[in-house]
């Protein structure tokens, strides 16, 4: 959870939640197919469940079937708004943006020195 400190900095509880399951593995498409239902019934530690019962709390569209991530205003996020969380906190910390994969390979990397 460390590794992922310096990425949460000055993030929402949204993005916070999203940054830590591309950490984990799942890829962008997964995040787009996940429903409220998947992302309700994750097993996730102390700290990110509190993100991912904030992020629940402020979608609009709360039937199971509903998209996990919504903006506030029902949309539901695309490719690329996934992909923007991940460049913009990249930029933030590493003075440069990264892909899914590369912050994937970036924090398995921290992990292991």
């Amino acid at each position: 959870m460390e590794k992922l400190q310096p990425f949460f900095r000055r993030r929402p509880s949204k993005s916070r939640l999203i940054l830590f399951l591309v950490a984990e593995g799942y890829s962008v498409p997964d995040l787009l197919r996940m429903s409220v239902k998947e992302l309700s019934s994750l097993d996730l530690p102390e700290e990110i469940s509190h993100y991912r019962d904030e992020t629940l709390l402020f979608i609009k569209d709360t039937s199971e079937g509903a998209p996990a991530f919504q903006f506030k205003n029902g949309r539901p996020m695309l490719y690329g708004d996934f992909h923007r969380v991940i460049s913009m906190a990249t930029r933030y910390v590493l003075d440069k943006p990264l892909s899914q994969v590369a912050f994937q390979e970036h924090v398995s990397s921290q992990e292991d020195s």
